[in-house]
């Protein structure tokens, strides 16, 4: 019988798959406290190409679809006329 180089046969016993992956420079996003419970959120009827969208954005920029939705109609709000924007305030009885 040959002999054998026990180092060659050693096997690497430290199992890495368990081990927390550290990134240094990972983003902090806050999103400040919540002023809204679950319960009071209404759900809103959209196209199924919407839903995809906004389900897609939500999940690029790892924030809550509710959130893509409150951003969206913010910057649409701003864009509005001088004409919509009175209605606008009409309505949020300003």
């Amino acid at each position: 019988m040959a002999l054998l180089n026990k180092k060659n046969n050693e096997q690497n016993t430290e199992d890495n798959r368990n081990k927390p992956t550290i990134i240094d420079d990972d983003a902090k996003i806050t999103y400040g406290e919540k002023q809204y419970k679950a319960k009071d959120r209404q759900p809103i009827q959209v196209d199924p190409p919407v839903a995809d969208m906004v389900r897609n954005i939500s999940y690029a920029k790892d924030m809550p679809m509710y959130e893509v939705v409150k951003v969206a109609m913010e910057a649409y709000r701003d864009t509005l006329s001088d004409s919509e924007k009175i209605i606008y305030d009409m309505r949020q009885g300003k």
